[in-house]
Protein backbone atom coordinates (compact mmCIF):
# COMPACT_ATOMS: atom_id res chain seq x y z
CA UNK A 1 0.00 0.00 0.00
CA UNK A 2 1.20 3.47 -0.85
CA UNK A 3 0.78 6.39 1.31
CA UNK A 4 0.50 10.10 -0.49
CA UNK A 5 0.85 13.06 2.08
CA UNK A 6 -0.14 16.06 -0.04
CA UNK A 7 0.93 18.70 1.09
CA UNK A 8 -0.24 22.44 -0.44
CA UNK A 9 2.21 25.32 -0.77
CA UNK A 10 1.63 28.05 1.56
CA UNK A 11 0.20 31.36 1.38
CA UNK A 12 1.20 33.34 -1.90
CA UNK A 13 1.67 36.80 -2.75
CA UNK A 14 -0.77 36.22 -5.64
CA UNK A 15 -3.39 34.19 -3.30
CA UNK A 16 -3.40 37.31 -0.87
CA UNK A 17 -3.48 39.60 -4.20
CA UNK A 18 -6.83 37.23 -5.71
CA UNK A 19 -5.05 36.52 -8.56
CA UNK A 20 -5.09 33.07 -9.92
CA UNK A 21 -1.50 32.25 -10.93
CA UNK A 22 -0.94 28.93 -12.97
CA UNK A 23 2.01 28.66 -14.01
CA UNK A 24 3.40 31.97 -14.14
CA UNK A 25 6.61 32.80 -13.13
CA UNK A 26 7.73 34.63 -10.10
CA UNK A 27 5.07 33.71 -7.49
CA UNK A 28 6.57 33.37 -3.98
CA UNK A 29 5.55 33.01 -0.47
CA UNK A 30 4.07 36.10 0.93
CA UNK A 31 5.32 36.97 4.53
CA UNK A 32 2.48 35.05 6.18
CA UNK A 33 3.03 31.92 4.05
CA UNK A 34 7.15 32.02 4.95
CA UNK A 35 5.78 32.03 8.14
CA UNK A 36 3.34 29.08 7.75
CA UNK A 37 6.54 26.79 5.92
CA UNK A 38 8.32 27.76 9.21
CA UNK A 39 5.60 25.61 11.06
CA UNK A 40 5.14 23.19 8.78
CA UNK A 41 8.80 21.71 9.91
CA UNK A 42 7.63 20.14 12.96
CA UNK A 43 4.49 18.87 11.63
CA UNK A 44 6.61 17.07 8.76
CA UNK A 45 9.24 15.87 11.15
CA UNK A 46 6.70 13.91 12.90
CA UNK A 47 5.73 11.65 9.70
CA UNK A 48 7.27 9.03 8.40
CA UNK A 49 8.31 10.32 4.79
CA UNK A 50 10.35 7.85 2.07
CA UNK A 51 10.14 10.36 -0.63
CA UNK A 52 9.55 14.11 -1.64
CA UNK A 53 8.06 15.00 -5.32
CA UNK A 54 7.21 18.64 -5.78
CA UNK A 55 5.68 20.79 -7.86
CA UNK A 56 8.02 23.03 -10.67
CA UNK A 57 6.20 26.63 -9.39
CA UNK A 58 8.21 28.40 -7.05
CA UNK A 59 6.05 28.57 -3.93
CA UNK A 60 6.01 24.90 -3.57
CA UNK A 61 9.59 24.85 -3.85
CA UNK A 62 9.79 27.37 -1.55
CA UNK A 63 7.15 25.68 1.07
CA UNK A 64 8.96 22.64 1.63
CA UNK A 65 12.43 24.05 1.60
CA UNK A 66 12.45 25.03 5.40
CA UNK A 67 12.14 21.23 5.93
CA UNK A 68 14.63 20.35 3.14
CA UNK A 69 17.24 22.18 4.85
CA UNK A 70 16.14 21.38 8.47
CA UNK A 71 16.14 17.52 8.01
CA UNK A 72 18.89 17.07 5.25
CA UNK A 73 16.49 15.49 2.49
CA UNK A 74 16.45 16.53 -0.63
CA UNK A 75 12.64 16.68 -3.17
CA UNK A 76 12.19 15.82 -6.93
CA UNK A 77 10.65 18.20 -8.99
CA UNK A 78 7.29 16.26 -11.05
CA UNK A 79 5.43 18.05 -13.65
CA UNK A 80 2.67 15.29 -13.20
CA UNK A 81 1.77 17.76 -9.77
CA UNK A 82 2.49 21.27 -11.21
CA UNK A 83 -0.26 23.26 -11.20
CA UNK A 84 -2.99 23.29 -13.98
CA UNK A 85 -2.62 25.26 -16.80
CA UNK A 86 -5.18 28.15 -16.87
CA UNK A 87 -4.19 29.60 -20.08
CA UNK A 88 -5.53 33.06 -20.81
CA UNK A 89 -6.94 33.29 -17.84
CA UNK A 90 -3.62 32.86 -15.57
CA UNK A 91 -2.44 35.96 -13.55
CA UNK A 92 -6.50 37.09 -13.91
CA UNK A 93 -7.87 38.69 -10.56
CA UNK A 94 -10.50 35.67 -9.50
CA UNK A 95 -12.77 38.61 -8.58
CA UNK A 96 -13.12 39.80 -12.45
CA UNK A 97 -13.03 36.37 -13.89
CA UNK A 98 -15.73 35.07 -11.46
CA UNK A 99 -18.10 37.79 -13.68
CA UNK A 100 -17.38 35.75 -16.90
CA UNK A 101 -20.08 33.35 -18.02
CA UNK A 102 -17.49 30.29 -18.56
CA UNK A 103 -17.46 30.65 -14.79
CA UNK A 104 -20.43 28.91 -13.40
CA UNK A 105 -19.45 25.71 -15.65
CA UNK A 106 -16.47 26.10 -14.01
CA UNK A 107 -18.10 25.81 -10.63
CA UNK A 108 -21.11 23.08 -12.24
CA UNK A 109 -19.80 21.16 -14.74
CA UNK A 110 -15.85 21.19 -14.85
CA UNK A 111 -15.60 18.07 -16.69
CA UNK A 112 -16.93 20.21 -20.52
CA UNK A 113 -14.45 22.79 -19.72
CA UNK A 114 -10.82 23.81 -21.47
CA UNK A 115 -9.29 27.06 -20.54
CA UNK A 116 -8.73 29.15 -23.33
CA UNK A 117 -5.11 28.26 -24.95
CA UNK A 118 -4.82 26.23 -21.36
CA UNK A 119 -5.49 23.05 -20.20
CA UNK A 120 -8.91 21.21 -19.13
CA UNK A 121 -9.85 19.82 -16.14
CA UNK A 122 -10.35 16.17 -17.39
CA UNK A 123 -6.51 16.59 -19.02
CA UNK A 124 -5.38 17.41 -15.48
CA UNK A 125 -6.83 15.02 -13.72
CA UNK A 126 -5.50 12.19 -16.13
CA UNK A 127 -1.94 13.21 -15.70
CA UNK A 128 -2.62 13.12 -11.70
CA UNK A 129 -4.19 9.72 -11.83
CA UNK A 130 -1.41 8.25 -14.43
CA UNK A 131 1.41 9.75 -11.93
CA UNK A 132 -0.24 8.22 -8.92
CA UNK A 133 -1.10 4.37 -10.63
CA UNK A 134 2.55 4.65 -11.91
CA UNK A 135 3.55 5.43 -7.93
CA UNK A 136 1.62 2.93 -6.65
CA UNK A 137 3.13 0.70 -8.48
CA UNK A 138 6.57 1.58 -8.46
CA UNK A 139 6.85 2.26 -5.05
CA UNK A 140 4.22 -0.24 -2.50
CA UNK A 141 5.55 0.23 0.65
CA UNK A 142 6.38 3.75 0.61
CA UNK A 143 4.88 6.80 2.10
CA UNK A 144 5.52 9.85 -0.34
CA UNK A 145 5.44 14.00 0.17
CA UNK A 146 3.85 15.47 -2.57
CA UNK A 147 3.76 19.37 -2.64
CA UNK A 148 1.30 20.67 -4.88
CA UNK A 149 -1.69 23.15 -5.29
CA UNK A 150 -5.26 23.33 -4.45
CA UNK A 151 -7.26 22.21 -7.33
CA UNK A 152 -4.46 19.52 -7.86
CA UNK A 153 -5.31 17.86 -4.30
CA UNK A 154 -8.41 17.78 -4.68
CA UNK A 155 -8.33 16.03 -7.93
CA UNK A 156 -6.70 13.63 -5.83
CA UNK A 157 -8.94 13.21 -3.14
CA UNK A 158 -12.12 12.74 -6.03
CA UNK A 159 -9.88 9.66 -7.67
CA UNK A 160 -9.36 8.02 -4.35
CA UNK A 161 -13.41 8.41 -3.30
CA UNK A 162 -14.30 7.91 -6.88
CA UNK A 163 -16.05 10.81 -7.29
CA UNK A 164 -16.66 12.36 -10.48
CA UNK A 165 -14.94 15.57 -11.24
CA UNK A 166 -17.92 17.79 -11.49
CA UNK A 167 -18.05 17.34 -8.04
CA UNK A 168 -14.08 18.43 -7.05
CA UNK A 169 -15.45 21.36 -6.12
CA UNK A 170 -16.93 20.68 -3.38
CA UNK A 171 -13.58 19.77 -1.38
CA UNK A 172 -12.42 22.53 0.49
CA UNK A 173 -8.03 22.46 0.33
CA UNK A 174 -6.27 25.37 1.89
CA UNK A 175 -2.83 26.29 1.71
CA UNK A 176 0.14 24.38 4.05
CA UNK A 177 -2.61 21.93 4.43
CA UNK A 178 -1.79 18.34 4.61
CA UNK A 179 -4.33 15.58 2.94
CA UNK A 180 -3.95 12.28 3.08
CA UNK A 181 -5.07 8.90 0.69
CA UNK A 182 -3.73 5.45 0.48
CA UNK A 183 -3.99 3.61 -2.78
CA UNK A 184 -3.43 -0.19 -2.88
CA UNK A 185 -4.70 -1.54 -6.28
CA UNK A 186 -7.92 -0.78 -7.07
CA UNK A 187 -8.51 -0.20 -3.27
CA UNK A 188 -8.00 3.83 -1.57
CA UNK A 189 -8.81 5.42 1.28
CA UNK A 190 -9.04 8.95 2.80
CA UNK A 191 -7.05 9.25 5.59
CA UNK A 192 -7.37 12.91 6.28
CA UNK A 193 -8.26 15.99 5.04
CA UNK A 194 -7.09 19.54 4.58
CA UNK A 195 -5.24 19.55 8.16
CA UNK A 196 -3.24 22.69 9.21
CA UNK A 197 -1.17 23.73 11.54
CA UNK A 198 -3.98 26.55 12.71
CA UNK A 199 -5.82 26.79 15.74
CA UNK A 200 -9.15 28.34 16.84
CA UNK A 201 -10.18 29.39 13.42
CA UNK A 202 -13.91 30.54 13.42
CA UNK A 203 -15.68 29.03 10.67
CA UNK A 204 -18.70 30.36 8.76
CA UNK A 205 -20.58 29.87 5.08
CA UNK A 206 -19.36 32.98 4.15
CA UNK A 207 -15.50 30.86 4.63
CA UNK A 208 -16.57 28.47 3.17
CA UNK A 209 -17.73 30.06 -0.42
CA UNK A 210 -14.77 31.67 0.01
CA UNK A 211 -12.34 28.29 -0.03
CA UNK A 212 -14.36 26.93 -2.98
CA UNK A 213 -12.96 29.34 -5.23
CA UNK A 214 -10.54 28.36 -8.51
CA UNK A 215 -7.43 27.46 -7.72
CA UNK A 216 -7.92 26.73 -4.10
CA UNK A 217 -7.92 30.47 -2.60
CA UNK A 218 -6.19 31.75 0.39
CA UNK A 219 -8.05 29.50 2.91
CA UNK A 220 -9.17 32.99 4.53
Amino acid sequence: MTTFIFLRHAVSTANEAGLLAGRIPGIELSTKGEKQAKLLVHILNSLQIDRVLVSPQERCLQTIKPWLTQAHRRAVKEGAFQEMDYGIWSGGKLKELSEKKEWRQIQKAPSSFKFPNGESFLTAQRRVQRELNSLSEKYPKSNILIVSHGDIIKMAVALTLDLEIDKFQTIIVDPASITTVVWQGNQRFLVSLNSTPKRGVKISPKNFLNRRVLGGGSGE
